[in-house]
């Protein structure tokens, strides 16, 4: 089950004055973005400078992967500068029910033709083996003999399971 709810972050892009090196920090809590350390560049050429920010955006999320990873499905928005940040965007939690919905709807009716499809196919292979089998019957000469009652007790015999020696 998807779980849908919506989160507040800044997603925050640095660049280095002196290499140009580029960082990102893309799922920074409110708390955090206060709280945060300012960042450094560790290149060879830069010696820990300081890095500054590029662009720093608030954005919403409304579906991350449960217990896989912090890959975020859906969100408003899609990247910062070359950081992509998520798959899926839409305006507002609301417009993002609306195409789950709609979308759930479609694969849900896809599964269901594959799966009406394979059931055909099945009772078609069915019927085929069915044919095949009495066709083989004749061939041999032996008229293909219906199940009864009777004849499936005496299927299930097992001369090694039954012992005469028993009361």
């Amino acid at each position: 089950m998807l779980k849908i709810e919506a989160r507040q972050w800044i997603a925050i892009w640095y660049r280095c004055p002196q290499c140009g090196a580029q960082s990102a920090e893309t799922m920074v809590t409110p708390w955090r973005y206060r709280h945060r350390p300012v960042r450094e560049c560790y290149g060879y050429k830069c010696d820990r400078c300081a890095l500054e920010i590029v662009e720093r955006r608030w954005y919403t999320t409304f579906c991350i992967e449960p217990g896989l990873s912090f890959t975020t499905i859906a969100g408003t928005l899609a990247a910062i500068g070359p950081f992509k940040l998520c798959d899926i965007v839409h305006r507002d939690i609301r417009a993002f029910r609306q195409w789950y919905r709609q979308r759930r709807a479609e694969v849900d009716e896809q599964a269901r033709q594959y799966w009406e499809h394979e059931r055909q196919i099945d009772a078609k292979w069915v019927a085929r083996r069915k044919l095949q089998e009495e066709a083989e019957a004749v061939a041999r000469g032996v008229w293909p003999v219906k199940s009864t009652p009777a004849r499936q007790a005496d299927d299930d015999f097992d001369p090694f399971l039954d012992s005469d020696d028993l009361p």
